[in-house]
């Protein structure tokens, strides 16, 4: 903070350090700084994201939209049948997969070990914001500072780090999204050209089934475009992180000595 008074007016504060030349920092605010930030555990610690947010009242909202629109609005009881059981098992689906992938923590097995603490192994990497050894594939993820085992991205959908802990049940929940995205455009897309301009729909329904097309849709699109990324990632057998840095799992490799192992981690840090 800047004193602008006169040199013969200034004292220093309660709470404050005087540093000469009409300058003092406030204690509080260095001590406020200088705390370490806690790591985030899971999807449902706060604060919540917005995209979080925008999902699960996408997945809430849908139930009703297919009970009291969708279903009712189909031709014959076959369609009303096939639409219901890819719903509600893709629905449930979802939901299941996608609280396991928030409510895990991903982090690499030695975070917040107090034996793992400040003892660097020869030989393996050492992460020094965690301060413990980590696994070869594990990277430190700044949204929730903490090294994740095998990481592969952090989800602003999920609010959670994807690693080798949650992955099964993220590719799944993108899996039963792509699926409940389709049982409700199709059936959106199916009765509308029975019901435009036909004197026995009202205008609500078909202009329900507009809005259901035009909101649900996009999302659909997004969601193949991320199914089909995600299954070229597992048929090359790599990470989001290695596709998009280039970067590939570190080999375990010799043990070095502690001279070339400090010169290692200071090559990898510079490269992170």
């Amino acid at each position: 903070q800047l004193d602008a008074r006169p040199a013969c007016a200034k004292k220093a504060l309660p709470g404050h350090v005087a540093l000469g030349a009409g300058m003092a920092f406030n204690v509080a605010d260095v001590e406020e700084e200088a705390k370490p930030v806690a790591p985030r555990h899971h999807g449902f610690e706060t604060p919540l994201k917005r995209r979080q947010i925008f999902a699960i009242a996408i997945w809430a909202a849908s139930a009703p939209v297919t009970v009291c629109l969708l279903a009712p609005l189909q031709a014959t009881a076959l369609a009303r049948a096939l639409m219901s059981i890819f719903f509600w098992a893709s629905w449930a689906t979802l939901f299941a997969s996608a609280v396991h992938a928030m409510r895990c923590d991903p982090a690499d097995p030695t975070v917040g070990s107090e034996e793992a603490f400040g003892r660097p192994i020869e030989g393996r990497p050492f992460c020094s914001i965690c301060q413990v050894t980590v696994r070869f594939d594990s990277k430190h993820c700044w949204e929730c500072n903490k090294c994740v085992g095998n990481f592969d991205h952090h989800c602003p959908w999920l609010n959670n780090c994807i690693g080798s802990k949650n992955y099964a049940s993220f590719f799944a929940s993108v899996w039963a999204l792509l699926v409940m995205l389709s049982a409700m455009v199709i059936a959106a897309l199916a009765p509308l050209p029975g019901l435009w301009g036909s004197a026995v729909s009202s205008g609500h329904e078909v202009w329900g089934l507009v809005a259901v097309v035009v909101l649900y849709a996009p999302l659909w699109c997004l969601d193949v475009s991320l199914v089909v990324f995600h299954c070229v990632l597992c048929w090359k057998g790599i990470t989001t992180y290695e596709h998009l840095t280039g970067k590939t799992k570190r080999p375990a490799g010799p043990r070095s000595s502690p001279q070339q192992q400090e010169q290692q981690q200071q090559q990898h840090e510079q490269q992170e």
